[in-house]
């Protein structure tokens, strides 16, 4: 018997590459495509294929044993498609073997995306066509994919699973869409990943100053580049430091924001900041401050960083023109 630490279809893979183009092709057409499928996605990778789990299968298979076992480890591809070439034909080889390592390129993309933050893989996807978000996450790891469902809103929610369970497959085209998304997306997350370790850099320093360097420096930078200004704010002002925030301001703020989002972005928030809002707003509102948050209404946790995110960039405006500023002391970022 073979050794059971090697699954089926990788010993199957392995004899494929060693028994001969004749004796592999003889057996291939006696396999279904689906099957065939699998078995090409390991002698593509048989690079990958240790020399110790060769000899485990050649020791059991000594009957197939071929000379040309050290010609093929040089030249599989070649090898490969001269079998496919000779039970399919060319054009068929060509695409069955395209297709296999697309499908492979395609996993192994998405495998990096769950790895990314849930936060940070939204903001990425979240412009994709629905149809491209269902495809993402139909790769993605179970755990991972209920996690980013979460910050999708109810409807988009409900559409994304209606069209997970229609879900059949790609066409070749629509494997190469996807591929050159998915790429897109690695790509622009690792200028995110750069741009963000230089932001951090920035939001440590301002940290460790005193409040009028801050305030000099903020200043300074706002005169180079509101952007970048802004998205060092972001980082350093969170929403829940409007706990810290003078009530005068947070009075004069209040009223320039939507009563709703207010109610929006208060969900899943502590009672000292729930009392901070309803002490500052006007009276006429309180009770209805009040009731909203007491509902156990069904917002996404996307809806409420939409809202607080709202309110805190109302906030940066004034840090950044000077209005307002943290109480020195404070560590306001993640």
């Amino acid at each position: 018997m073979m050794n059971n630490s090697i699954n089926g279809i990788k010993k199957s893979a392995i004899l494929l590459m060693l028994i001969g183009t004749e004796n592999a092709v003889l057996i291939l057409k006696k396999i279904k495509i689906s099957e065939i499928n699998r078995l090409v996605e390991y002698m593509i990778n048989f690079d990958c294929i240790s020399n110790t789990e060769i000899d485990l299968v050649l020791k059991e298979c000594a009957d197939f044993f071929s000379p040309v076992v050290l010609n093929i480890q040089n030249n599989y591809h070649d090898y490969i498609f001269s079998i496919l070439h000779q039970v399919f034909g060319e054009e068929v080889a060509n695409n069955l073997i395209e297709d296999v390592i697309d499908e492979m390129k395609i996993r192994s993309g998405i495998d990096q995306f769950n790895n990314i933050d849930c936060i940070q893989l939204f903001s990425l996807i979240c412009n994709e066509h629905i149809q491209v978000v269902t495809a993402i996450m139909m790769h993605m790891q179970e755990r991972q994919l209920v996690k980013l469902l979460t910050f999708f809103s109810e409807k988009q929610r409900s559409e994304i699973i209606f069209r997970m369970v229609q879900f059949s497959g790609l066409k070749k085209r629509g494997k190469k869409e996807l591929l050159k998304i998915i790429n897109d997306i690695l790509n622009n997350c690792r200028i995110s990943l750069h741009n963000l370790m230089g932001t951090k850099k920035i939001v440590d320093i301002i940290d460790l100053m005193h409040i009028e360097d801050k305030k000099t420096l903020i200043n300074n930078l706002s005169k180079f580049d509101t952007d970048i200004t802004e998205n060092i704010l972001d980082k350093i002002f969170l929403f829940e430091n409007i706990i810290d925030i003078d009530d005068k301001y947070i009075f004069s703020l209040l009223q320039e924001i939507d009563l709703n989002k207010i109610c929006i972005a208060l969900r899943n928030t502590n009672k000292t900041l729930q009392d901070k809002f309803i002490k500052n707003i006007e009276k006429k509102h309180v009770n209805y401050l009040r009731q909203e948050l007491l509902k156990n209404t069904n917002v996404s946790d996307m809806e409420i960083k939409k809202a607080r995110k709202h309110i805190v960039k109302i906030i940066i405006h004034l840090l950044k023109n000077g209005i307002i500023f943290m109480r020195e002391g404070k560590s306001n970022h993640v």
